[in-house]
């Protein structure tokens, strides 16, 4: 979503009690945002073909070299030293034998969707591996802890889970097909470029610029952008699209999918905007709410398999219908803003 913004970076991700924007918020509002963001909450658990998509884009290896791209050299050392150092059941540190160790999640923070969620990562990590050890010390019969990458990747795909979100696209009939005949919803980039340069340019210009770029497009960073965006609100998915609709052959289709939560960066717009206190911003008349994961969720790559994730297709006719669709949307938010400025 284009606005006046500027992003300086990934801060921390969703669901993180250690992150310094949750710290001083009244649980009330911390409650009301949890509520938002777990609205659109489906259930289901990763499909293989998905998880072998992901790690196709992305093996699970520990490169702190690509980390340092993706995140900064002082956010990729603050990673590696939160799954390095051993860490009592308690929450302490201490070299003892009674210290868990981290080192075997290291791998899967290869993939963005983990990479942009660390620290509940590690939150997430440090109770996997205590219940692994729970189990094996009551349980004779319990299989050692798991420490492929694979298996560990998985496991917290599955906790996080899957959401209904959507992408809104103005589109030609001849268009739209070609996303059904691909099975994807493709970037910008990849109508130019081929699926090997956009993975080039994920790698070598890392996460955090390509985040940067993709919220602050009029600066012209990258020459083929290699993100996408999915909206938790259908409105805010056809706001944006309208904009680009020309009638009478170019109409607005919505799409409502069904996505793992993993596959998307785990940034607010909150995250990585500059002024991190800034929750409200305005786009085509609409109030959105910066400090909500479903405001934006940023994807990278593509939107694989188009078909097995559809749920529901909206084609908008006019500009009328559209407003029509938007207006309570725009009075709804406006309340919001006006009951929770700040």
């Amino acid at each position: 979503m284009e606005a006046e913004r500027v992003c300086v970076g990934v801060r921390g991700g969703d669901d993180d009690d250690d992150d310094v924007y949750g710290q001083g918020v009244a649980p009330a509002e911390l409650a009301y945002r949890a509520g938002l963001d777990a609205l659109n909450n489906v259930e289901g658990t990763i499909h293989e073909y998905e998880l072998k998509w992901m790690l196709g884009k992305r093996p699970l290896v520990h490169n702190p070299h690509q980390l340092a791209i993706d995140y900064t050299p002082e956010v990729a050392q603050q990673m590696i030293t939160a799954f390095t150092t051993p860490v009592l059941p308690t929450g302490g540190r201490d070299d003892g034998e009674d210290a868990l160790t981290l080192e075997a999640y290291l791998p899967c923070l290869a993939w963005h969707g983990v990479g942009t969620r660390w620290r509940q990562f590690r939150t997430w990590a440090q109770q996997h591996a205590l219940t692994a050890r729970k189990e094996q010390a009551t349980d004779d019969a319990a299989p050692a802890a798991g420490q492929d990458p694979t298996e560990l990747f998985r496991a917290f795909a599955n906790h996080l889970g899957r959401v209904r979100s959507y992408r809104a696209l103005a589109l030609t009939e001849a268009q739209y097909a070609t996303v059904t005949e691909l099975n994807s919803i493709v970037p910008t980039g990849r109508l130019r470029v081929g699926s090997d340069t956009i993975d080039a340019i994920v790698r070598e210009e890392g996460v955090k610029k390509i985040l940067y770029a993709r919220l602050y497009i009029g600066l012209g960073l990258l020459d083929y952008d290699p993100s996408l965006s999915l909206h938790d609100d259908p409105e805010t998915a056809v706001s944006i699209a309208s904009g680009y609709m020309e009638l009478p052959t170019r109409r607005v289709y919505l799409m409502e999918m069904n996505v793992p939560k993993i596959e998307a960066c785990g940034c607010k717009v909150q995250d990585v905007q500059s002024d991190p206190t800034r929750r409200w911003f305005k786009h085509n008349k609409i109030w959105y709410d910066a400090f909500l994961e479903r405001t934006e969720r940023y994807m990278l790559f593509e939107i694989p398999f188009y078909s097995q994730r559809c749920t529901k297709l909206t084609r908008f006719e006019d500009a009328s219908q559209v407003l029509q669709f938007l207006r309570p949307y725009q009075l709804l938010q406006a309340q919001r803003k006006q009951l929770r400025p700040q």
